[in-house]
C-alpha cells in the first residue's frame, strides 16, 4: 500500500464493525510506510461520506492511528523510528 488512499481504505476497512482485523496490531508492525497525509484522507471521509458505516470507520481509524502514533513518539529513541514509519517525509526539507 503506497499511496495515501490505499493505506487509508485499509484502515476505514480495517475499522469496520467485524472486520477481524486488530487495527492498533497492524499499526505496530514494522511493515508499515506510513504516509503523513493519511490522517487527513481519513478526517476527509469522517466529514463528507454519506455512508454512517464507513464515516464511522474513518473517525475510529483516525483516532487508533493517531493514539498508536502518540504511543511510538513516548518511547525512547521514538523520532528516529518515527521518522522512518513516514516514507514521503524529510526533516532535512524545509
Amino acid at each position: 500500500m503506497k499511496t495515501e488512499i490505499d493505506q487509508a481504505h485499509f484502515l476505514i476497512g480495517a475499522a469496520m464493525l467485524n472486520s477481524g482485523v486488530n487495527l492498533e496490531d497492524e499499526l505496530t508492525k514494522d511493515t508499515w510506510m506510513l504516509r503523513k497525509s493519511v490522517d487527513s484522507v481519513l478526517e476527509w471521509y469522517a466529514k463528507v461520506t454519506p455512508h454512517l458505516d464507513v464515516r464511522n470507520a474513518a473517525m475510529l481509524a483516525r483516532t487508533i492511528l493517531r493514539s498508536s502514533l502518540q504511543k511510538l513518539r513516548e518511547r525512547p529513541g521514538a523520532l528516529e523510528e518515527q521518522l522512518s514509519l513516514f516514507n514521503d517525509w524529510d526533516e532535512s526539507e524545509s
